[in-house]
């Protein structure tokens, strides 16, 4: 599990990236919780960057869920017209390791076998954010 810290000085990210992503490499993790609860404020580049240690991570095997999201900060990345599509989300860390363990030996028998060309992750694969977070930073009404 990652936690970033309540603000996010420069290069905070790329160091969180750079040590994240050697761990995933030095181990066969199957997912990976990053905790965001303590952060208060991130601007639109600041999540850009996210976005691109979520992609990086997911592509070296791990399911990769996002957690702690406060309302405030929510808000000010939906005001910034930021995209969450795709993105893997949960409440707390609780609620993110359930989603993780859930889905744990579904992910290992597939691990196991080779992956299927053009799959789609399933509804029981992702935590996700509330419906009205998700309609919000999708830019729905």
């Amino acid at each position: 599990m990652g936690t970033l810290p309540r603000e996010l000085v420069p290069g905070t990210l790329e160091q969180f990236e750079l040590d994240l992503l050697a761990k995933v490499r030095q181990s066969e993790l199957v997912g990976v919780v990053i905790d965001l609860s303590a952060l208060e404020l991130m601007d639109l580049t600041e999540f850009r960057k996210l976005r691109r240690v979520l992609s990086m991570t997911q592509m070296l095997g791990p399911t990769t869920i996002v957690v702690g999201l406060r309302p405030g900060v929510v808000a000010g990345l939906v005001a910034l017209g930021a995209d969450a599509t795709g993105m893997r989300t949960a409440l707390n860390v609780e609620l993110g390791l359930e989603a993780l363990l859930s889905q744990a030996p579904l992910r290992q028998a597939r691990h196991r076998q080779a992956p299927a060309a053009g799959g789609s992750a399933n509804s029981e694969d992702a935590a996700v954010l509330p419906e009205v977070l998700r309609q919000a930073l999708r830019g729905a009404s």
